[in-house]
This record gives C-alpha cells, sequence and structure tokens, in this order.
C-alpha cells in the first residue's frame, strides 16, 4: 500500500497515541521510553479487507532522547463501531504489536 495514503497515516498515528499512552491492550507494556514517542517514518504498509480494514505495518518512531524503535503492527479498522454502546466501542483496535530497538 502507500505509505502516503491518509488511511495508512492514520492508522500510523493511532499507533504513535496509544503507545504514548501504554494503552495497547498489554502489547506495549514492556515499551521503554524517554518521553513521547513520534513517527519518524512508514517504512512499510499494507492492507487487508476483513469486516473493516486491517493495516499491516512498519513504523520507525524515536522518543525525546533519539532512541528509535521499529514497531510491527497491525490496527484493525472498523469506522462504523465507534461510539456504538455509549462510545465504548472503539474504530481502531490494535491486533498485532512488536516492536525492536534500532539504536542503543
Amino acid at each position: 500500500a502507500d505509505v502516503n495514503d491518509p488511511a495508512i497515516k492514520s492508522a500510523a498515528d493511532y499507533v504513535t497515541l496509544t503507545a504514548n499512552k501504554n494503552n495497547c491492550n498489554g502489547l506495549c507494556a514492556s515499551l521503554k521510553r524517554h518521553g513521547n514517542l513520534r513517527l519518524l517514518e512508514i517504512v512499510s504498509a499494507r492492507t487487508q479487507v476483513v469486516a473493516g480494514t486491517l493495516y499491516k505495518m512498519e513504523l520507525l518512531l524515536e522518543d525525546e532522547k533519539g532512541q528509535q524503535v521499529l514497531f510491527t503492527c497491525s490496527v484493525w479498522s472498523r469506522p462504523w463501531k465507534k461510539g456504538q454502546n455509549g462510545g465504548d466501542d472503539e474504530s481502531n483496535h490494535i491486533t498485532k504489536f512488536h516492536y525492536q530497538y534500532i539504536n542503543t
């Protein structure tokens, strides 16, 4: 998929925001960082249509001290779910999340 596609960018921003809040359904609990992460580059992206869209991405991020982290992640996007059941259902859900430190 085109890494410049707005939907891919939105999914990457969601992963970055979720990792900064440490709210990845336990998948990013062991991630160590200094301050907030910022997205440097969407390295690669693929999409798959599955009752919504599954975005499979490799993202390069960096924390405030320059530590770079490569995320391999998947985001399942179902925009029609946003705000259902009193706002409890989110439209995006991280289904896969692995990371590797680049420079230590």
